[in-house]
């Protein structure tokens, strides 16, 4: 599909997932979300940002979703929620050992979107 067909089909929205009041702007009628917003720094001084985005952001997308009778939310999750693997594959039923704390932000955000009118995607990006 070309771009122009996208545009004309989708709308997409940027909205501050940590503040619950921007979800007020969106339409009433949504179809589906796709979630694609995370934060990554592993600095100390950005704890608190992650913590915010990806576990609290996370929250108020669903919460939103489950109020406006959302059927479908797209996530991409991380690979970093299954921490220290040393497995070449890995799956959803892979082990999970001591994800730092970007895994565990991520995976804890997953929590609030472990319901059946949800998907989760466990989406590993890898550049060759």
């Amino acid at each position: 599909m070309k771009k122009e067909e996208l545009k004309k089909r989708f709308k997409a929205r940027k909205i501050d997932l940590k503040n619950s009041y921007a979800f007020r702007n969106l339409p009433k009628r949504i179809s589906f979300i796709i979630h694609l917003a995370a934060v990554s720094s592993l600095k100390k001084s950005k704890r608190g940002l992650l913590k915010k985005c990806n576990i609290n952001g996370t929250k108020n997308l669903a919460e939103f979703a489950t109020q406006q009778g959302v059927k479908k939310i797209i996530f991409a999750s991380s690979m970093s929620i299954y921490g220290q693997v040393k497995a070449k594959t890995v799956d959803e039923n892979t082990k999970i050992i001591r994800p730092d704390i970007y895994g565990r932000s991520k995976l804890l955000g997953e929590t609030f979107l472990k319901t059946p009118i949800f998907l989760v995607l466990p989406f590993v990006f890898q550049a060759f």
